[in-house]
């Protein structure tokens, strides 16, 4: 069964309406289910998925599996809802090196692009303006 590429697969409700509501933000960060999605001077956290493909896969830790890494400085930005899952976005570009995220988290920093091709997609568009439907009809 073929993974859709989270990064690329539009299946986040933005939940424009709540991104202002500091409480609901507040629980989504107290919620267990949510998800972070480290990125750090544009780039982001990769595992090897080795119990399948053995190509790359997205690393998303919760909240507390990144406790370790949160601290006043990491900033967070709410990208959407899968479902009633939260997805945050952990911006550590303020760290010089983020190898001891790395071995915290049991992953890789690289640039999306690159994966991106190592996970099967012919055509990769990323950066940090790059919509996710911008030639999305390349990728498939």
């Amino acid at each position: 069964m073929n993974r859709p590429n989270f990064y690329a697969a539009c299946g986040l409700d933005r939940a424009g309406a709540l991104r202002a509501d500091a409480s609901w933000l507040e629980e989504r960060l107290s919620d267990p289910r949510t998800r972070l999605v480290p990125v750090w001077r544009a780039q982001n956290l990769f595992r090897v998925d080795v119990a399948s493909s053995g190509r790359p896969a997205p690393l998303l830790p919760t909240v507390v599996e990144a406790s370790a890494i949160l601290n006043g400085e990491a900033h967070l930005v709410l990208l959407g809802l899968s479902g009633d899952i939260a997805h945050f976005a952990l911006d550590l570009s303020h760290l010089e090196d983020p190898a001891h995220v790395s071995m915290a988290l049991g992953g890789e920093f690289a640039d999306l692009r690159r994966q991106g091709v190592e996970m099967g997609f012919a055509h990769v568009e990323a950066g940090p303006l790059v919509r996710s439907s911008y030639h999305a009809a390349d990728a498939v």
